[in-house]
């Protein structure tokens, strides 16, 4: 769709005729250089847009989108396009061209779940006249996979866009902020250690939504105040990234839990990376099941340590704990 240059009014954004129950736009300030384009998570119905407050605070330039349903974008977007790939395009040129008339140097997409995978797609299929950066929370690369949210969703997928770990990220900056409690989130940002475009945010004590993480530990908006000013250091933030592989925790995500491969790759991943309390969660729980009381309070101690919220360790953590205490009675 191709829009033309003149006359683009600031104050009606890029979308101003479309429907406003699924785009807002906000423009703040026309000397500001910058666009911000936030996708939604699943479960914003319309009317309804992710990390609203969050932008509104921040004060800056910011064009919502919201989809039609629940099926990860595969839809396309109201108005414009009833396919993924024929929407984004669409929306990527109202959005270039309203950036080249306002001389706008940068576009930042956000997204957080299923609002992270329309980022990291918009950013794929973008044309790259602008400058370009992604922030995503909890994002998965590959749709369906055991455990993930996206396999909660009935939902059909275009083959191109169920495993995105490898199309075009080139002159991207792409930054995946994620938490190692989550599993499917962990496989996916380490399944993206091959591309350089990619930089890898971790959170010890985090699991999927991990900007609720963020604004209990630091505030949301000054977690973006901060990184946009290019602070890449938080409280809790891991190294996952750097120590382990998809390989090492792929039988935690695929094989059948506490058989032979998924405990080696316990004690694996636990070798190299210490600080994985997932995998000493699962180690904890693996014992507590085998009646080594002893081995699981040790490794549910470390568990609790890294991520005092977590549920599941504190429900075994404090059954382990009652039956020593009957046993030593």
């Amino acid at each position: 769709m191709s829009i033309s240059l003149k006359n683009i009014d600031f104050a009606k954004g890029p979308v101003d005729s479309l429907h406003h129950d699924y785009y807002l736009w906000r423009g703040k300030n026309i000397e500001d250089k910058r666009l911000f384009l936030v996708f939604s998570s699943r479960g914003a119905g319309p009317g309804e847009f992710s990390f609203f407050k969050t932008f509104d605070a921040l004060n800056v330039n910011v064009l919502h989108v919201t989809p039609s349903d629940f099926s990860w974008y595969q839809k396309g977007l109201v108005g414009l396009g009833s396919d993924l790939p024929s929407a984004f395009k669409a929306l990527s040129d109202r959005i270039d061209n309203f950036c080249i008339y306002h001389k706008i140097k940068q576009i930042i997409c956000v997204g957080a779940s299923m609002g992270g995978y329309g980022a990291l797609i918009y950013g794929a299929l973008s044309s790259r006249k602008i400058k370009t950066t992604l922030i995503l929370f909890g994002t998965e690369t590959i749709l369906k996979l055991p455990y993930s949210k996206s396999s909660e969703s009935e939902f059909d997928i275009l083959k191109k866009f169920k495993d995105v770990r490898f199309l075009d990220y080139s002159d991207l900056d792409v930054n995946m902020i994620f938490g190692e409690f989550d599993i499917v989130d962990t496989y996916c940002a380490l399944s993206m250690r091959h591309d350089r475009n990619f930089s890898f945010f971790s959170c010890t004590s985090a699991s999927h939504v991990v900007p609720e993480y963020l604004n209990r530990q630091i505030g949301i908006v000054n977690f973006f105040t901060d990184f946009l000013s290019g602070g890449r250091s938080f409280i809790g933030r891991g190294h996952i990234a750097s120590e382990l592989y998809p390989e090492d925790i792929s039988p935690l995500l695929f094989s059948k839990q506490f058989t032979e491969e998924y405990n080696n790759a316990l004690l694996c991943c636990l070798k190299k990376y210490p600080s994985f309390g997932f995998a000493w969660n699962r180690l904890g729980v693996y014992l507590h099941n085998i009646g080594d009381l002893a081995g699981s309070l040790a490794a549910l101690k470390r568990a609790f340590f890294i991520n005092p919220d977590y549920p599941n360790t504190i429900e075994h953590l404090n059954s382990v704990r009652n039956k020593l205490k009957t046993k030593n009675f």
